[in-house]
């Protein structure tokens, strides 16, 4: 009696395992593409007193769409953080300088760059419309130390002794940019 139960145990045991394998050999990961993407403006002026690096400030979402659409972030003093001059003489001299970026954060994961055209960039610094040759818009794609990569549109960037003047990108409430992203493929 217990050889023919200890054979059932391991014929069902068996059957489990079969169906057990069965199962993981019918599942199969596949990569579903993103539905939006996380956009935001990167800020940082020539004494970092009002940075932004946060990818949830200034931002919006980026519809995974083909076609043409205008989005828009916008960054408020209020939500600057700010670095103190009592904390950078601890930690030395910041890189100085002033940059005003768009990340558009994996677009690139499902849309290879030559199908990403942007265009029609407006930056308004308290309302009032910059003027910015479009041509100078630097779009390259960069990797982060996580392997994200985000697509990114460089508006304004200037280092060392050419920082500070930025005049025409004085802001004291709140700086935006809006854009038209045509998404090809």
């Amino acid at each position: 009696m217990n050889k023919l139960r200890n054979k059932m145990v391991a014929c069902f045991m068996a059957l489990v395992m079969a169906m057990g394998f069965a199962t993981v050999a019918q599942t199969t990961t596949t990569v579903q593409a993103k539905k939006s993407y996380n956009a935001f403006l990167y800020y940082t002026n020539s004494d970092w007193s009002c940075k932004n690096q946060s990818d949830w400030i200034a931002n919006t979402s980026v519809k995974n769409k083909k076609g043409k659409k205008r989005y828009t972030v916008t960054l408020k003093r209020s939500d600057c953080i700010g670095e103190s001059i009592a904390n950078k003489a601890k930690e030395g001299p910041v890189s100085d300088h002033e940059e005003i970026s768009v990340y558009i954060q994996d677009i690139t994961k499902d849309h290879a760059e030559k199908n990403l055209k942007v265009s029609n960039i407006v930056v308004k610094c308290d309302g009032k419309k910059v003027k910015i040759k479009q041509s100078k818009v630097k779009k390259y794609v960069q990797k982060s130390e996580d392997g994200s990569k985000s697509y990114v549109l460089m508006l304004y960037y200037v280092y060392g002794s050419q920082s500070a003047k930025a005049k025409a990108f004085k802001w004291s409430d709140k700086i935006s940019v809006s854009f038209d992203l045509n998404i090809k493929k």
